[in-house]
């Protein structure tokens, strides 16, 4: 695909991306293969999202106003609490 054409298909996608949506290379290379009519690799849409001038934005781990302070109590409480056990069953009936 020419890098005009790329372009304006990319163009599609700018109002998803402007809006603080979820986008993601699956949506744009099911669109990519439907326009094309024929199957694309993934790596293929990241190179061209690359050479457009994209980059991958993921979100924060954390609020950006959370407080540290709160954090670490909350860590404090939760590792002196009793959490059940996982992945283990009670043994039943038997002798002693």
């Amino acid at each position: 695909m020419p890098p005009d054409d790329e372009a304006a298909f990319l163009k599609g996608f700018l109002n998803a991306a402007d809006d603080a949506s979820l986008l993601t290379v699956g949506a744009i290379k099911a669109a990519l293969e439907k326009r094309l009519g024929r199957q694309v690799h993934h790596s293929t849409v990241y190179r061209m999202l690359e050479r457009n001038g994209w980059r991958k934005v993921v979100p924060r781990p954390r609020h950006p106003k959370q407080s540290k302070e709160a954090a670490e109590a909350f860590k404090k409480r939760a590792s002196q609490m009793r959490w059940p056990r996982r992945g283990r069953k009670p043994k039943r009936g038997g002798c002693g």
